[in-house]
């Protein structure tokens, strides 16, 4: 009934308001929400139409309305305030203080906007600061309207407060979130562990109460713990056995929980770390992170573990993920010879991200690539790898290219041999010439049409091109071709 009412108020004054001016119906809602003779319906119509707008007056008033005598008009303030992110952060304050409203409606909802009152994330993942009200508010102050909030009689309210504790800078008591941690559901639980080790009160007595949780049956709890873990001094006991977990994804994170802790006690860290990278974590997000760490803790150790890596032929994932981890540093590259950059390539060119990264590579050192080399790259099974070499025999040495050429002349795939004819043509290393005059003999018509248009290509000087084009012609199956051909050696 009230509801009905307050939709009825609110369309009568819209259709009075609608010939007027947006400033004279912000006046006249203004008026009405100020006046101490209005009655709450009135009030309430009146906030509804306010929220609609969005100015510094506009703003001001709803703020008054949250101490408004009438709770529906507390509850639409609150909504009509909610709705913009800018006027939510203006009017931070008064918001945090409807904590203490008596009504739990006015709660829920002042408990649910906490997160960008506290200076959290609005849509497009831009994160805005908390309100002025709350910067200047003592953060002894804040914690306590906080800690009340965790212990509201209603459960929605003290999750919403328990999840906004992520962007407050005021550390609440760990004692008001200890019963989150016997909640049923994990994300409260992590909740509570991330507030725990946020909050205030003694350290050990903090690790006290989370020590039990090294062993919650839910790995995501065991994740969160160790990532917050490494927040608190002494806390390396309990990393320790985390990094023996079953779960390879909170073994990681308790590793890098250790990485970032830097314990001086913590012998045996980078061990562990390079044990964990080659169980086949290392192609992960968490295996980069932790790579990270190690090369930051031993750039050595770092160094060693990803190239002995690089030829395990019994993980081939990591030996891959150890590949793409050296290609992205120069200074590891470096370290590199050519024959194991081809070895490599002779192994891994499937991989296109491998095999583009390491034609790269041999490209800018195309002068240490030898006889020894090309030969492993031209023994590979892989068609991708031995393809490689005609991207790389443009930057071989001139007296090279020759030998690589024939080579691939003479591969059992055909799309090589074809790719082979046709950069002799635009090549034209030494040879060139006769190489072409003796593929117009190749049992492939398509490599002799790509040989006789190479021939063409190269301007027909010389009176050995034309006569073996000349003995050629009959064999052409492009008719487009057979006829130019013609006219040029005509021409001649």
């Amino acid at each position: 009934m009230r509801f009905c009412l307050s939709a009825f108020l609110f369309a009568s004054l819209t259709l009075l308001f609608g010939a007027q001016s947006v400033q004279e119906t912000i006046s006249a809602c203004l008026g009405d929400i100020r006046d101490t003779s209005s009655s709450p319906e009135k009030r309430r119509a009146a906030v509804l139409v306010l929220g609609k707008y969005d100015t510094p007056e506009v703003t001001d008033a709803l703020g008054e309305c949250l101490y408004d005598d009438d709770v529906v008009v507390r509850r639409s303030a609150l909504v009509a305030i909610s709705e913009i992110p800018m006027r939510l952060r203006l009017l931070a304050g008064s918001v945090i203080n409807c904590l203490k409203d008596e009504d739990v409606h006015v709660r829920r909802l002042a408990s649910s906007s906490l997160d960008l009152c506290l200076g959290g994330v609005v849509s497009g993942g831009v994160r805005i600061s908390a309100g002025r009200a709350v910067q200047t508010q003592s953060r002894t102050g804040l914690a306590r309207l906080l800690e009340d909030g965790l212990r509201d009689e209603d459960k929605e309210v003290r999750v919403n407060v328990l999840r906004s504790l992520r962007y407050s800078s005021a550390a609440v008591d760990f004692h008001a979130v200890l019963p989150f941690l016997e909640d049923d559901s994990p994300e409260v639980v992590c909740m509570a562990i991330q507030a725990i080790v946020n909050g205030s009160g003694a350290v050990a007595d903090r690790l006290k109460v989370l020590k039990p949780f090294v062993r919650h049956e839910n790995a995501a709890v065991r994740g969160v713990l160790c990532e917050k873990l490494a927040e608190l001094p002494g806390a390396l006991e309990f990393l320790r056995e985390l990094s023996k977990d079953n779960v390879e994804d909170v073994r990681l994170v308790a590793l890098i929980a250790r990485g970032n802790l830097r314990d001086p006690n913590d012998s045996g860290l980078v061990e562990e770390m390079k044990t964990a990278l080659s169980s086949g974590g290392l192609n992960t997000d968490k295996g980069e992170r932790l790579l990270s760490l190690l090369a930051s803790l031993s750039e050595e150790g770092a160094w060693r573990f990803v190239h002995d890596s690089l030829f395990d032929d019994s993980h081939a994932e990591v030996r891959e993920a150890a590949w793409l981890q050296m290609l992205r540093h120069a200074e590891w590259q470096r370290r590199l010879n050519a024959a194991e950059m081809a070895a490599a390539m002779s192994r891994l060119a499937g991989n296109p991200r491998i095999r583009s990264m390491l034609i790269s590579m041999l490209r800018k050192r195309a002068g240490e690539i030898g006889s020894a080399e090309v030969e492993t790259l031209l023994s590979s099974p892989l068609a991708s790898c031995r393809r490689s070499l005609l991207e790389l025999v443009r930057n071989s040495p001139d007296e090279r290219q020759e030998q690589i050429l024939m080579e691939l002349l003479m591969d059992d795939d055909a799309e090589i041999r074809l790719q082979a004819v046709r950069q002799i043509s635009s090549m034209r290393p030494e040879g060139w010439e006769e190489i072409l005059i003796a593929t117009l003999e190749d049992p492939d018509d398509v490599l002799q049409l790509a040989a006789a248009q190479g021939l063409v290509k190269g301007g027909l000087t010389s009176q050995n091109s034309r006569d073996a084009l000349r003995v050629w012609l009959p064999n052409c199956h492009d008719a487009a071709f057979r006829l130019r051909l013609e006219r040029q050696l005509m021409q001649r």
